[in-house]
């Protein structure tokens, strides 16, 4: 007769195997330029932090643009 431990031995080396999966092939055409359609009307704004009106978040990006630059 086998062992429990045998067995979950066994289970446990069967359970870590892989399966051969095929990727399904994708059904919708999407166009080749749908990107250049999507976005804001505007361009980000270049101090865009500021507008939370947060003094100690300004002091932050302030000294780390000082720093980094």
């Amino acid at each position: 007769m086998i062992r429990p431990v045998t067995l979950a031995v066994i289970f446990a080396l069967v359970g870590c195997q892989s399966a051969d999966v095929q990727r399904a092939q994708p059904t919708l055409t999407i166009p080749a330029a749908w990107r250049a359609d999507v976005g804001p009307a505007s361009p980000v704004e270049g101090v865009w932090w500021r507008n939370f009106h947060d003094s100690t978040l300004n002091q932050y990006v302030d000294r780390a643009l000082r720093y980094n630059s």
